[in-house]
Formats: C-alpha cells, sequence, structure tokens
C-alpha cells in the first residue's frame, strides 16, 4: 500500500510540470515545420517521419496521463463512496438495532428510546439526501470508469442502504406510534397505581387501629368509620381491573411489533392486586366481627325492650275488672291469642350469644336479666289460659241465669193465660215465637255445653294446683244450672203439649203423604227412560242425569216416610181419629210400595253406571277407527333418490302419526277390558275393542315394514349414487387430462412427461373400475331384496352399463395414445435441442439491436461491435442451413404432431430472423454516419438557447415570488416589462423549434436526448408561467386604474361634502332648542342627511369592492398603505353613520318635543280616571287601548301614574262594564302582543275583587274571553317561535288561574270541559290542544290535589298524544286525534306539547293523595311516558330535555302507587332502554334509574335484582361515559340502600 502511494506520488509530481512539456513540444513541433518547409526532399522525409513519430509518442503519452489522472479521480470518488456508504450503514445498523431491541416495558426505558428514535428520524432526510448524494456518485463512477457492471455492483451496494433506510423509515414511526400510545397507558397506569397505593397505605392505617375489647359505643364508631372509609372500595376494584384490561390493550397493541418486556408492568400489577386481596380479606374479617358485635348488641336490647313492653301489657290486662265480660275476654283473646314465642327465645338467643362475646361482669348482668324476665313470662303464659277461662265460664253462667228467669216468667204467663181459656191459637203463636223462632232450646243446649267445657278446662288447667275449694265452688255452680235446665224443659215440653193441636199434626201428615207420593211417580218415570238403549250418547247422559238428580232426594223422601208412621202413631194415641184402620192401611200401601221402588232405584243405579261408558267406549273406537283407516304408508312411485327422501320422511311421518294414537288406543282399551269384567255391558263393548287392537296392529306394522324398506332402499341408492358422482367426477377429470394429452402429443417441450401422464392415466382409468363394481352389487343387492320397481331398477342398471361401456372405451384409446407417444419420442428430441439452441443465439442478437445498447457508446465502439456481430452471424446462418436439411426427416413420424408446421415455420422464421439482423447491421452503419451531423447542429442551437432559458427562468422566478404592486406606476412598470419579455420569447420560439426538430433525427444518444427534453420541459414552463403573469399583469394595472378613479371621487368629493354636513348640525346645542319652526328644519336637515348617506351608500360599497379586489394585486407593503387608506375612509364613513344611526339627536328632538305632549296627557288621563270613572264608559274602549301602548312605550314604561291609572280602573269600573268592554277589545283583535301583559294585569286585578254574583253574572262572557285568548298561538304561530310565544300564553294562564281559583267546584267543572272539547274535538288546530297542556300543566301546579277532581277525561287523550309524538315509534297509531302542526317551528311545538302533557301528568303524580293513579291509568301512561327516554334523540339539548320533563314525571308516577307489581313492571321497562343502540338514551335512562332509586329509599331494594343485569352490561358498555355514569350511579344506590351492591354483581 505504502509503494503503491508513493508510486502515485511521484507520478502526480511528475505531471505537474506537463504544461511545460506541452509547451516544449509546441516549440519543437513548429522548429520541424520551419524545417520541412526549408529542407530539401530528403530531409523533409525524414523530419515529416520524426515528425510523425513525436506526435504519436506525445499523444501516447498525454492520452496515458489523463487517463492516469482520469483513473486516479475514478478512485477517488470511488473511496468515497464506500467511506459514505460505511458510515451510513454503520449509522442505519444503529438505529435498527434501537428500533429491534427487546426493552421493559417502562416509562423511563420507552421515553428514553423515544428520544433516541425522534433524533434518528430527525437525520432521515439528511440520510435521504446522503443516498442520493452517492447515487449520483455511483453514476458518476460508472461513466467515468467505463466499467459495465460498474453501474450494478455500486447500486447494489446502495439498495442495500436504500431498503434498509426505507425499512426504519416504514418500522420507526411505528414504533413511535407504539411508543406514545404505550407511554400515554403507563402514565394512566403510574398515576391510578399511585392513587391505589395511596389509598392502600391508608388502608392498612386504619384496620391497625382497629380491636374488638372496647365499649360497643366505640364499636359501632369504628363500623361507621370503616364503611365510609371502604365504600370506595368497590371503585379500587373496578380501577384495577381497568388496569388489567389496560395492560392487556397494551400487549394486544404490541403484538405484531417489536416484543417488549411486561415483565415491570405485570408484577407492579400483581402486588397491587395481591395487596388488594389482603385488604379486602381483612375489611370483610373486620367489618364482619364489627357487624356481628354490634348487630348483636342492638338485637339484644331491641329484644329486651320489647319483652318488657309485653310483659307490662300482659299484666295489666290479666290485672283488669270490668263488669261487661265480653270486653274483657275480647281483650284477653287479642293479646294472648297468639303469643310469639320468638319475643322470648330471641330475647334469651341474643343474650348467649352476646355472653360468648363480652367480659365477666357484663356476663353475670346479662345473665341475671335473662333469668327474671324468663320467669316473667312463664309465670304470665301459665296463669293468662285459666284466667280466660274463668271470664269466659262466668259470661255464660250469667247468660243462662238471665235466660231461664225470663223463660219461667214467660211459661207461667201462658200458664195463667191458658187457665183464664184465652185463644190458644195466639197463645201458641206467643209460645213458639218466645221457644222456637228464636231457638231459645238450642242456644241454652249450647251455652250449657260451653258451660261444661269451660268448666272442664279449668279444672284440667288448675289440676296441678292447690286451689281445690274454687275447683269444688265452680262444679257446684254448674250441676246447680243442669238441674235447673232440665226442669225448664220439662216444662216447656209440656206447655207445647197443651198448646199443639191435632188439626196441625194431620196436615203435615197429609202434607208429607203427598210429597213421597209424587217422588214416586216422578223416579218411576225416570226409571223408565232410562232402559231406552235407541238414544244417542248426549241424550242418554241428560236422561242419566235427570234420574240421579231425583235419585239424590231418597234420603229426604226416606225421613218424611218415617215421620209419617210417627205422626200416625202419635195421632192415634191421641185419639185423633175413628177410623185409624183405614189410615194404617193406607200408610202401609205407601210404605210397600217404597220398598219395591228402593230395589228397583238399584238396579237401575248399577244398569247406568254400565251403559254411559259403554256408548262412551263406542263412540271413541268409531273415531279411531275413522282417524287409523285415513293413514296409509308413503307412495313407491320414485323418479329419482329425493323422492325416496321424501318417501322416508312421510313414513316417518306415518309412524309418528300412529305412534300418538297408541296413548287414546291403549287407554280405550284398558277401560274396555276393565268395563267387560262388569255385569250388564253389552257384547258390542268387547267387539270394539277387539277391532280397534286388531286395527291399530296392522297399521303400525305395516308401517314399520314399508319405513324399514324405504331406509334400506335410500340408504343403497345413496350410496349407488354417491359411487356414481365420484364416477362421474373422476372421469370428468380423466377426461378433461386425456383432452389435454390429445392436445399437447407429440409436443416438443417434453414427450417424456407425456408418456408419464399417459401411463398415469390408464392407471387411473382402471382404478374406477373398483367403484363400478361396488355399484353393481348395490344393484344386486336391491333386486334380491325387491326394493325398487322394475322400472326403476332397470334404470339403474342403464347407468351402470354405459359406465362400464364408457370405461373399456377410454382405456382403448390411452393404450393407442401411449405407443404413438413412445415410437415417436426418440425422433424429436435431437431436432428440438438444435432448434432451441439456434433461436436463442439469433433471438440475441437480435435483441442487442432491440435493447438500444449503442445508444450510449461512441461512434467508433459501435463500428467494431458491428464488425463483430457481422463475423458470429455468418457462423450461425451456416448452422441454420444444416438444421433446415435434417427438418425434412421429421415427415417420416408415424403420429404427425400438431405443432410439426409450427416447428417448421420457427425454422423459416429463424431464417428472416437473420436476414433481418444483417439489415439491423447495416442500418446501424448508416446511422452512425447521419448522426453525427445531427449531434453538432443541435449542440450550436442548444448553446444559443440554453443562456436565455436561465434567465427567463431567473425573471419568471422573482416575478412569481413578487405579490402585486405599490402603486399604479409600479403596475405599469411591471405590465411593460412583462410585454418586453413576451417578445423576446415570440423571437426564441424558432431556435427552440428548430432543435425539436433535430431531436427526432437523433438516435441512440441519450445524454443530449436528455438535455433537449430538459430544456423543452424547462421551455414549456417558461411559457405557462409567462401566459399564467400576463392575464395577471393585465387586470392588475386595470384594477389600479379604477381604484385611483374611485378613491379620488368618494374620498375627495363625498366624503367631504358629507362631513361638513354633519359638523354643521353637531355645533347646534340641541338643550337649547324651544322654538318648534327650528326643530322642525333641524329634524327636516337630518332626514336629508340620512337620505344622502343612503344614496352614497352604494358608492362606499362599490369603493369597498374595488378594494379588496385589488388587495391580490398589491405588494405587501402596498396592502399597508391600502388598509391605512382603507381605515382612514372607514372611520370617516362610520363616524357619519353612526351620527345618523344612532339617532341620538334625531331622537333627542323628538323627546324634546314629545315629552311636554306625553307628560300633559297621562296627567289628564289620570285625573279624568280617578274622578269620572263611572262616566267614562263610551271612552273605556279607547282608553285602555290606548293606555296599553303607553304602558309598554319606552319612555313611560316605569310611570307610576299609569300603574295607579290602571290600577284604579281595574278596581273601581264596574265588572259588568269592565268585562263586555275587555271582551271587546280582544274579540276585534284590537290589541298589539305587547299589550297583553297590561290587558291580562287590569283583568286579573278585577278578576280578584269580583264576588261569586258578579263571576256567575259574567260567566259566559268570560268563558268566550279566555277561549278567544287561548287562540292567540294559532293566530301568531308563523311569525313567532314558540318559546317566545309561551311568554304570552303565561299572562292569559296567570289571569285565568285567578279565576278558576275564585270558582267552586260544580262551576269549575263545566268551564274545564268546555275547554277540554274545544281543544280537542270537531279536529281543532293543533295549536289548540297545545295551549289546552300548557294550561292543565298550570292549573295542576295551583290546585295541586285538588285537579284530580277534573283531570280523569285528559289521560286517555294524553297517552294517545305522547304515543303519537314519539319519533322512535315508526308504526302508524291508529288514533282518532292527530296532531299536525303547520311546517314551521314543527318540531319545537311538539317538545312543547309533550312538555305540558309530561309536566301535568308529574303534577298529578306529585299530588295524589285520593288513589287518582289507579291500576288502570298506570297501565295505560306507563309505557307512553317510559318511550319518551327514545323520543328527540337528535336534539342537542336532549339530556337536558330528560333531566328537567322525562325523569320527574317517571319519578312521580312511580311513588304515586304503592303496589309493588306495578314498581316492577315500570322498573322492568326502564330497564329495557337501557339496551338502546343510542349511548344517549341509555346515558339519560341511567339517570333516570338514579332518580327512581332516590324516589323509593329502602323501597328500591325489592327492584335491585331485577336491576343488576342491566347494570352489569352497563359497566361493560363501549362508550366511557356511560361506563362511568354506572359506577357513579351504582355507588349511589349503595349510599341510598346502605349496603354494598357488590355480592349482587358476583352471584
Amino acid at each position: 500500500m505504502k509503494f503503491s502511494t508513493s508510486i502515485i506520488q511521484r507520478h502526480q509530481n511528475f505531471f505537474i510540470n506537463l504544461e511545460h512539456w506541452t509547451q516544449i513540444h509546441e516549440k519543437l513541433r513548429a522548429a520541424i515545420e520551419r524545417l520541412i518547409l526549408l529542407c530539401d526532399d530528403e530531409f523533409t522525409t525524414v523530419l515529416h517521419n520524426k515528425l510523425l513519430f513525436i506526435n504519436r509518442r506525445w499523444k501516447e503519452i498525454v492520452e496515458s496521463v489523463q487517463q492516469f489522472k482520469h483513473d486516479d479521480s475514478v478512485k477517488k470518488k470511488r473511496d468515497e463512496f464506500y467511506v459514505g456508504r460505511a458510515k451510513l450503514l454503520d449509522t442505519l445498523d444503529r438505529i435498527d438495532r434501537e428500533i429491534h431491541d427487546h426493552l421493559p416495558c417502562t416509562i423511563k426505558t420507552l421515553r428514553e428510546q423515544e428520544n433516541r428514535l425522534y433524533d434518528a428520524q430527525a437525520e432521515l432526510d439528511m440520510f435521504n439526501q446522503t443516498i442520493q448524494m452517492l447515487s449520483k456518485l455511483s453514476q458518476t463512477i460508472a461513466r467515468e470508469s467505463g466499467e459495465a457492471n460498474a453501474s450494478t455492483e455500486l447500486n447494489s451496494l446502495l439498495k442495500i442502504c436504500f431498503d434498509k433506510l426505507h425499512h426504519i423509515q416504514e418500522y420507526l414511526p411505528i414504533i413511535l406510534k407504539r411508543n406514545k400510545i404505550l407511554l400515554g397507558y403507563l402514565q394512566k397506569f403510574d398515576d391510578d397505581l399511585q392513587k391505589c397505593q395511596q389509598w392502600f397505605n391508608e388502608a392498612k392505617q386504619l384496620i391497625s387501629q382497629y380491636s374488638i375489647q372496647i365499649p360497643v359505643k366505640r364499636i359501632e364508631d369504628f363500623l361507621e368509620q370503616h364503611r365510609n372509609f371502604f365504600a370506595d372500595m368497590s371503585y379500587y376494584q373496578s380501577l384495577l381491573e381497568s388496569k388489567a384490561k389496560l395492560i392487556t390493550t397494551m400487549k394486544k397493541s404490541n403484538e405484531n411489533l417489536v416484543p417488549l418486556n411486561f415483565a415491570p408492568v405485570d408484577e407492579q400489577y400483581k402486588q397491587l392486586v395481591d395487596t388488594f386481596e389482603q385488604i379486602s380479606h381483612q375489611v370483610s374479617y373486620w367489618e364482619k366481627e364489627f357487624t356481628l358485635h354490634s348487630q348483636l348488641w342492638k338485637d339484644f336490647h331491641q329484644r329486651l325492650k320489647h319483652l318488657e313492653e309485653w310483659i307490662d301489657q300482659a299484666q295489666n290486662i290479666v290485672k283488669e275488672k270490668h263488669d261487661d265480660y265480653a270486653y274483657l275476654i275480647q281483650k284477653h283473646k287479642n293479646f294472648f291469642q297468639i303469643i310469639d314465642d320468638e319475643i322470648l327465645h330471641g330475647f334469651i338467643k341474643s343474650g348467649r350469644e352476646l355472653l360468648h362475646i363480652r367480659d365477666q361482669i357484663e356476663q353475670k348482668d346479662i345473665q341475671y336479666l335473662m333469668d327474671t324476665l324468663e320467669s316473667k313470662w312463664n309465670t304470665i303464659i301459665c296463669y293468662a289460659p285459666i284466667r280466660l277461662l274463668r271470664l269466659q265460664y262466668e259470661r255464660i253462667e250469667n247468660i243462662i241465669i238471665k235466660e231461664l228467669k225470663q223463660a219461667e216468667d214467660e211459661l207461667n204467663d201462658e200458664l195463667q193465660q191458658l187457665e183464664k181459656q184465652y185463644d190458644a191459637t195466639l197463645i201458641l203463636r206467643r209460645h213458639n215465637e218466645h221457644f222456637q223462632l228464636n231457638n231459645f232450646q238450642l242456644n241454652i243446649e249450647t251455652h250449657m255445653k260451653n258451660l261444661y267445657s269451660f268448666a272442664n278446662d279449668i279444672r284440667l288447667k288448675e289440676m296441678d294446683n292447690t286451689k281445690h275449694y274454687e275447683n269444688e265452688q265452680i262444679d257446684q255452680r254448674t250441676t246447680k244450672l243442669n238441674d235447673y235446665w232440665t226442669r225448664m224443659q220439662t216444662k216447656i215440653d209440656n206447655v207445647r203439649k197443651k198448646l199443639q193441636t191435632i188439626p196441625k199434626k194431620w196436615q203435615e201428615f197429609e202434607e208429607k203423604f203427598h210429597l213421597v207420593e209424587t217422588w214416586m211417580t216422578t223416579i218411576e218415570r225416570s226409571m223408565n227412560d232410562t232402559l231406552n238403549m235407541d238414544v244417542s250418547f248426549d241424550q242418554y247422559k241428560l236422561i242419566v242425569n235427570k234420574f240421579k238428580s231425583d235419585v239424590q232426594q231418597v234420603d229426604t223422601i226416606s225421613y218424611h216416610v218415617k215421620n209419617l208412621s210417627t205422626l200416625l202413631d202419635e195421632l192415634i194415641e191421641e185419639r185423633a181419629t175413628d177410623d185409624p184402620t183405614r189410615h194404617r192401611q193406607r200408610l202401609d200401601g205407601l210404605l210397600g210400595r217404597y220398598r219395591q221402588l228402593l230395589n228397583s232405584i238399584d238396579e237401575a243405579s248399577q244398569r247406568c253406571t254400565v251403559i254411559i261408558p259403554s256408548k262412551m267406549i263406542h263412540e271413541n273406537s268409531i273415531q279411531l277407527n275413522i282417524s287409523l283407516t285415513n293413514i296409509s304408508n308413503a307412495p313407491m312411485n320414485f323418479r329419482d333418490l329425493s323422492d325416496v327422501r321424501t318417501a322416508v320422511q312421510g313414513q316417518i311421518r306415518v309412524c309418528d302419526v300412529l305412534e300418538n294414537f297408541s296413548h287414546q288406543v291403549n287407554e280405550l282399551v284398558t277401560r274396555g277390558n276393565e268395563l267387560i269384567k262388569q255385569s250388564m255391558v253389552p257384547k258390542y263393548v268387547q267387539q270394539d275393542i277387539q277391532n280397534i287392537q286388531k286395527l291399530y296392529n296392522e297399521k303400525v306394522q305395516s308401517a314399520q315394514d314399508s319405513l324399514g324398506r324405504f331406509k334400506r332402499l335410500l340408504e343403497l341408492w345413496e350410496r349407488f349414487d354417491a359411487n356414481k358422482r365420484r364416477y362421474q367426477q373422476q372421469t370428468e377429470r380423466l377426461n378433461n387430462e386425456l383432452t389435454q394429452l390429445k392436445s399437447n402429443q407429440n409436443s416438443i417441450v417434453s414427450f417424456q412427461h407425456e408418456i408419464d401422464n399417459c401411463k398415469y392415466l390408464r392407471t387411473s382409468y382402471a382404478d374406477l373400475k373398483l367403484i363400478l363394481d361396488e355399484n353393481a352389487q348395490y344393484l344386486q343387492t336391491i333386486s334380491l331384496n325387491n326394493l325398487l320397481p322394475y322400472e326403476n331398477l332397470q334404470k339403474l342398471k342403464i347407468d351402470y352399463d354405459n359406465m362400464i361401456e364408457e370405461l373399456t372405451e377410454k382405456l382403448r384409446i390411452i393404450d393407442g395414445i401411449l405407443q404413438d407417444l413412445i415410437y415417436d419420442n426418440d425422433k424429436w428430441t435431437h431436432f428440438n435441442n438444435e432448434l432451441k439452441r439456434l433461436e436463442t443465439l439469433f433471438r440475441e442478437i437480435g435483441s442487442m439491436f432491440d435493447a438500444k445498447m449503442f445508444g450510449e457508446r461512441a461512434l467508433e465502439e459501435k463500428q467494431q461491435i458491428l464488425e463483430r456481430i457481422r463475423t458470429e452471424l455468418g457462423e450461425h446462418l451456416h448452422s441454420l442451413s444444416i438444421l433446415h436439411s435434417d427438418g425434412t426427416n421429421l415427415e417420416s413420424l408415424r403420429s404427425r404432431p400438431k405443432d410439426l408446421q409450427n416447428v417448421l415455420n420457427r425454422l423459416t422464421q429463424l431464417r428472416i430472423l437473420a436476414e433481418t439482423t444483417s439489415g439491423k447491421v447495416n442500418q446501424e452503419e448508416e446511422q452512425v454516419v447521419e448522426c453525427r451531423t445531427h449531434v453538432q447542429t443541435s449542440q450550436r442551437y442548444i448553446q444559443q438557447l440554453q443562456p436565455w432559458i436561465d434567465q427567463a427562468e431567473n425573471y419568471l422566478t422573482k416575478r412569481l415570488d413578487q405579490i402585486g404592486a405599490l402603486n399604479l406606476t409600479e403596475a405599469k412598470q411591471l405590465y411593460d416589462k412583462h410585454k418586453d419579455f413576451l417578445e423576446e420569447r415570440r423571437r426564441m420560439l424558432s431556435i427552440y423549434n428548430n432543435l425539436l426538430t433535430e431531436e427526432h433525427n437523433i438516435n441512440d444518444q441519450y445524454e443530449l436526448k436528455s438535455l433537449i427534453k430538459s430544456l423543452s420541459t424547462r421551455w414549456l414552463e417558461i411559457v405557462r408561467k409567462s401566459d399564467e403573469l400576463t392575464p395577471r399583469y393585465d387586470k392588475q394595472y386595470s384594477s389600479w386604474l379604477l381604484f385611483e378613479s374611485e378613491l379620488n371621487s368618494f374620498r375627495d368629493q363625498i366624503l367631504d361634502e358629507l362631513e361638513k354636513r354633519v359638523h354643521a348640525i353637531v355645533s347646534i346645542d340641541i338643550n337649547k332648542l324651544f322654538d318648534l319652526t327650528r326643530i322642525n328644519t333641524l329634524l327636516n336637515e337630518l332626514r336629508v342627511l340620512d337620505e344622502n348617506i343612503h344614496n352614497h351608500t352604494s358608492n362606499y360599497n362599490r369603493f369597498h369592492k374595488q378594494l379588496t379586489d385589488l388587495r391580490q394585486y398589491t405588494s405587501t407593503e402596498g396592502q399597508r398603505i391600502l388598509h391605512e387608506e382603507q381605515m382612514s375612509i372607514e372611520t370617516r364613513w362610520h363616524q357619519i353613520n353612526r351620527f345618523t344611526a344612532d339617532k341620538h339627536v334625531l331622537n333627542k328632538v323628538k323627546q324634546i318635543k314629545n315629552e311636554l305632549l306625553l307628560t300633559s296627557v297621562i296627567a289628564c288621563l289620570s285625573k279624568l280616571v280617578r274622578t269620572l270613572c263611572n262616566y267614562l264608559t263610551p271612552y273605556l274602549p279607547d282608553i285602555i287601548k290606548r293606555t296599553c301602548t303607553l304602558l309598554t312605550h319606552p319612555s313611560s314604561i316605569n310611570d307610576q301614574r299609569l300603574r295607579t291609572m290602571w290600577s284604579h280602573i281595574a278596581l273601581h269600573v264596574p265588572h259588568r262594564l269592565l268585562f263586555p268592554i275587555l271582551y271587546d277589545v280582544i274579540d276585534k283583535n284590537e290589541f298589539q302582543l305587547n299589550d297583553l301583559e297590561s290587558l291580562m294585569t287590569l283583568l286579573k286585578q278585577s278578576l280578584s275583587i269580583a264576588t261569586l254574583d258578579d263571576l256567575s253574572n259574567n260567566y259566559s262572557l268570560l268563558k268566550q274571553l279566555f277561549l278567544k285568548l287561548f287562540t292567540l298561538r294559532t293566530i301568531h304561530t308563523k311569525k313567532m317561535q314558540p318559546n317566545k310565544m309561551n311568554i304570552y300564553e303565561d299572562y292569559i294562564f296567570d289571569c285565568f288561574s285567578e279565576l278558576v281559583m275564585r270558582l267552586s267546584e260544580e262551576t269549575f267543572r263545566p268551564l274545564f270541559y268546555t275547554i277540554y272539547e274545544w281543544a280537542i274535538y270537531n279536529e281543532p288546530p293543533s295549536e289548540y290542544t297545545l295551549t289546552f297542556y300548557r294550561l292543565t300543566f298550570i292549573l295542576s301546579k295551583k290546585l295541586k290535589g285538588l285537579f284530580t277532581l277534573f283531570a280523569g277525561h285528559i289521560i286517555q287523550h294524553s297517552s294517545n298524544i305522547l304515543n303519537q309524538l314519539n319519533s322512535s315509534k315508526t308504526d302508524e297509531i291508529s288514533n282518532e286525534f292527530k296532531i299536525n302542526f303547520r311546517k314551521k317551528y314543527v318540531e319545537e311545538n311538539k317538545i312543547e306539547l309533550i312538555n305540558g302533557i309530561l309536566g301535568t301528568i308529574s303534577n298529578l303524580c306529585l299530588f295524589d293523595s285520593v288513589g287518582f293513579i289507579n291500576d288502570e291509568r298506570f297501565q295505560l301512561l306507563m309505557m307512553p311516558i317510559v318511550d319518551q327516554l327514545e323520543n328527540f334523540t337528535s336534539n342537542d339539548d336532549y339530556s337536558q330535555w330528560i333531566q328537567q320533563n322525562v325523569s320527574p314525571c317517571i319519578v312521580n308516577l312511580t311513588s304515586a302507587t304503592k303496589e309493588e307489581p306495578l314498581w316492577r313492571q315500570i322498573h322492568y321497562q326502564i330497564l329495557l332502554k337501557t339496551r338502546s343502540n343510542l349511548s344517549k338514551v341509555r346515558l339519560a335512562t341511567l339517570n333516570v334509574l338514579q332518580e327512581l332509586s332516590r324516589k323509593l329509599g329502602m323501597n328500591y331494594q325489592s327492584l335491585l335484582p331485577e336491576a343488576i343485569p342491566f347494570m352489569a352490561e352497563l359497566m361493560e358498555d363501549p362508550n366511557d361515559e356511560v361506563e362511568k355514569t354506572c359506577h357513579r350511579i351504582i355507588i349511589d344506590m349503595e349510599s341510598t340502600l346502605g349496603e354494598s351492591l357488590q355480592d349482587y354483581f358476583n352471584n
């Protein structure tokens, strides 16, 4: 290396003197030439030869020196290239390693990598420039070195750098984006990590303070502190879950990128989770312990209080004394009827539980308290039943003694009357009324039984007691009462016997005798009807039922028969007849007939119980027989496999149908067999059973046999069909291969490949025989089992035979093709190879000319290449002639190949190609000579055109960068300069056209053509830019001219004149104007000035437009000058306009003029109204209208005199005069909307002092007046927005409310219904309905609960309107009340109407204290109101609308009813809205649920399980706001309900 360096250095030192030797050579050449001129011919020849030798040697030396310098330059550039590439490659490798480095996923690491990558990204543009510089350097090296592969080698080296740079440019933004996303995630993770860690530390510190061995009050404080602190635990749990999702998201976002080490993040998360689980375990433990201790103590004290209260009440009741035994007994029963042992047991249990956790001192006190109260309880429980029994005994004893004394007195009185011979009938009636009608005996017997029962109970209860004396006393009292009652019974019987008469007994005897006789006749007729077997089953059932109903009376008849005998015996004993034998015989005949009839009844009943089921079985068997007969097997008419499948499915359905009948058949047979065992069964029952069994079994067997045959046939046919399809598919594939084989037969490409394919085809076709053999077996099975009709079987056999024939034919064809291919293969090989070789050689020679390989070479080099090509071409032509002679041998092939003629044609084409190539060589030589001439001409044109293009580009670049002109002079200069440039361009156009002409005649000189093309592109760009500038300079110059003329006209003439006139007016002192003439003159001058300004506005606008248009043709400095000029003119113009626009002077003058008039009018009018109020009736309409105008006038809006006068009219003008006047003003529409507030104030004040008589007398007038006022919205709906119209309506509603508050219910009800009909019926404008519901909203707030008396009619209609105006309900709603607002403000009117309805319903529910919202109204309103959650979702203020209108209505509707099923209905419907596709609907529904839970409070506990699944879905909602709101609402619900909801979600 050092040696080569020293040689190079010596060469460079030597070549420094080259110029010196060049001068010496020139001097030597000049000297020799002079000698030649002076010497003779001999010396001249010698000198000439020496000169030629010196010149040749000098030329060689100069060329060697130039070659050395050239090589040295190329080497330096090559070294520079390799050094730059190595440095670039090292930097790119470093960046690539940085990108693909596996880093830990931490904020610090990623930020450091991000900083390094941003630095690398900033260097990428420099790398691109470096690669471009190296690329240009490589092109220079390749061009200067002259090496053919130098450019390829250097470009391949650059390609490595470029690929790596492209890879980095592609991957670097992805890594940066990944890092940015991960840094955001990690930052969020770290922030939440710190929050969690801080909470964990506080939690651990709090838990460390816990202890159980403290007073109970302290435990409750700990429990409250514990719950308050750990109420956020679910939030931190969800925070940890979100961190897990965040880690998963980070890992997913890095799946397809360079892997990161997520171990630090996972470890941090695991530590968080472990700490949280540890804290959760401790929280659960301490909460359980605190809750247990606190709950046990509270439970003990609560049960203690309950037990002590019960004992005190029991002792008071036991000790109470009262004369009314019923009151004492009832009070005793009410208290002791249900003794809740849980009161004591719960107390004992809670005390024992408390004993285990408290200290010994507290244990003793608790145990003593438990023993004391248990002893008191047991004492009361033991004594209470005895006390009740004694009270009941004494009450019954009192009643019996009292009633027996009354009865004894009555009997003594009756006996005295009998002794006095009074009417016995009256006495008997009196006796019966006292002793029979009042159930005296039964009552006394009942009392005595109760008395004995109570006495025995007392005895049993006090069995172990020592109070034997009290028990003996109760026994004596009971025995004494019983003896007394026995004596009274005997006495009552004796008196009754004496009072009863014989005719009454005879009457009873005859009535019972006739009743028994009639019944026996009826029953005999019914038994005869049951013997008729020819009637239908239903008729027979009616007969039997009638018979049974008659038989059911037998017990009554039997009782009557026994009484007949007894009555007759008593009558005979009392000797009531002189012929007892006749009565005995008559009764004996009746009794004999009765006994015989009883036996017949038994036989008939037995017969009916058999006949009815027999008839039922017979009818059922007939119906089953018909149904089974109608069932038939599937037909065997098959066209193809689908018919067989259909038949199998049909037969399966037949079997299923028969299976369904099995239960009916079995049940029928079972009932029939059981019935046959009985006697008197008809013979047709057994026949029916046998027939139906036989028919059903035959049907089932036939169906199963057919199903088996069909399934077997389907299986075989499917296999046959599958084999057929497989055969056809393989045959089709093999046929395609065979066709392709035929088309490529004997192809020169590869005969051996075709032979192999042919053998493979032969084998494949032979393998198909196995499929056909398998099909033959299937056909044989079908034929042997007779599974198919003959026609179908023959069809399958024909298919099989066709496949066999086709397979045999294909095998024969393949064998012939294979033999021909083997025979012809060898002859093709030699000829094909030689032909391909020559084709390749000739195409290579031809491609040298087609590829324009001479374009970049010198002309001499081109000549040498052409001579070498000509020599090679002669050798190839000789080989071609030999090959042509061999082509005739191909005619002897056995099978002429299809492409034989193509090959011969290729041979001919090859000869033509050789001739064409030879012609190309000649043509190229001619082009070399011609090219030299065109190149020289083109270079001359370029030398002329290129300098001008450079100058033109500089000019255009400068002009395009310069924006506009400074003023008119500069615009004129730019315009003239550009005209001169266009003239120069026109002169250079001829040179440019000549150059383009020469370019078409130049071939292969790509560098020169590239230069010409570059000049052409630059020329066209110059033409484009100059043409673009031409209209711009024209427009710029004309705009400046127009602007200058407009500016001078407007600024110097118009503005100056207007300013002078304004100054003249301003100089006048307006406050000193008291002359009306001067005031009017000044007003006229102001008016004229205003008109002049208005007329000159067009001139100002035109000037302003010219100024705006000129800005685009103005330079930066020019724009500043224009802006200053514009601001000056605009300031002057706006000052003039402000002078006229604010109307200050004009208003001041008018104010001075009108103030005195207005003051005088107000004073006069006020005086008139105060003094002559009753005499102003004809003028009141005008006074009212004008005063309304004055009240709304800005100058008098706060005038107290007008307000006082207005109140005076309202309070002192009689209602009979004022109301009609107001009606006329309103009816004729003689007022403005701004006057409405004043009119309603007047009417309201008047109504406030009206009496009931005044209102009654003017009722119709007031009704019409307000109905007219209610139509204002319809009149003004086109020109006023609904929200502004609401302001004016509120004045009306306020006044109407004053009227309503002074009306009674009877008066207001028809008025309200009239307004309802006016707004709803006869197809009124929809604005009427809107006004009505806004009115109901106001009234519901004013009347509160009273409004429910009148609101029943509007519920159905409001429900329909809510459904109709719900945009989420796309179905057509049938509604007789159609709401069709006018096109303008449709949406606003709908919202106002719905707000009115919702507000009304909300107030009705809120103030409902009488059960107005019942089940029916609740069901009617529920869905229309809840569905409003999906209404107006496209509005921007949807959420606010839901919160202010829909949510209160839903909450008040729910709270208005106390029935939990209704709560569940509306709650579920609300929950369904949380599954809406719109996130804003889900969000609004969550807010409604929050308000509902707050309203219901602890009652929401029963609805909570239903809401949990929906809340769980919303906790994972894709919308972040919905998810956060759900978590917030869950926390709010936990606060409301006082418990955690986490267990619900876990379950």
